[in-house]
């Protein structure tokens, strides 16, 4: 039997992270080790769970500083200071479905009982994630980074995204027709990007892209393409 320790991760970013991937390459080996359409869809439900209350913990997160900074602002001493945004939040997408508690008692019960098997193999266990990570160096040219932003004002963007165990995401942005410039290597989430402004006192549209970095190297594959609008 492989050794279980320390190969479900922790922290909920990472959690997703494990389910996307497992979900991804569950298909491939369900034949192999004998996963009946009942497991790939319970696999695919959690992913799905997972997935999106990622997404909502980090919208709720930004909307939490958001807060934070009106209710300091407006309950504080000082009268010399713009008004803040008015914080009204509303989730960007309906709430996944709903999945019986117990998302990790349900992935270790399976990796026990895959591990098990007579013709499991560790490279497949590193391949859904059942097996530590460090034994092996991952394939990583399948990863784009996914980013959410929000127009703050002085031409600025919060961007807040998922490392998914990366060193880091680079940002770079462009005016419409005009060409990519590297904007900033960020290590950690959210990260005010700070748009050059084309014209003074103006509001612009620009696209934003991201990849991440790995041991100073770009890697994966770079995000969608995102709008935003960036203002004085």
């Amino acid at each position: 039997m492989s050794d279980e320790k320390d190969w479900y991760p922790h922290p909920f970013d990472e959690r997703a992270a494990f389910h996307i991937n497992l979900d991804n390459n569950a298909g491939d080996l369900a034949a192999k080790y004998g996963w009946d359409a009942a497991t790939l869809a319970s696999i695919h439900a959690d992913r799905v769970w997972m997935e999106g209350w990622w997404q909502r913990s980090v919208e709720a997160n930004a909307i939490g500083k958001q807060m934070t900074r009106y209710i300091g602002i407006v309950s504080g001493n000082k009268t010399d200071v713009d008004a803040p945004e008015t914080v009204n939040f509303k989730f960007s997408s309906a709430a996944p479905p709903e999945v019986p508690p117990g998302i990790e008692a349900r992935t270790r019960a399976l990796r026990r009982e895959t591990v098990n098997k007579g013709n499991y193999s560790k490279a497949d266990g590193l391949l859904l994630g059942f097996e530590r990570a460090a034994s092996v160096e991952k394939d990583f040219s399948e990863f784009i980074p996914q980013i959410i932003l929000q127009t703050l004002a002085n031409y600025q963007l919060k961007a807040e995204f998922f490392k998914q165990g990366m060193d880091a995401v680079r940002f770079e942005y462009r005016y419409k027709g005009g060409d990519w410039t590297p904007l900033v290597d960020a290590p950690a989430s959210p990260a005010i990007l700070t748009i050059p402004a084309q014209a003074a006192g103006e509001a612009a549209q620009i696209e934003i892209r991201a990849i991440f970095l790995r041991k100073y190297k770009v890697v994966g594959k770079y995000s969608p393409i995102y709008s935003a609008v960036i203002a004085p």
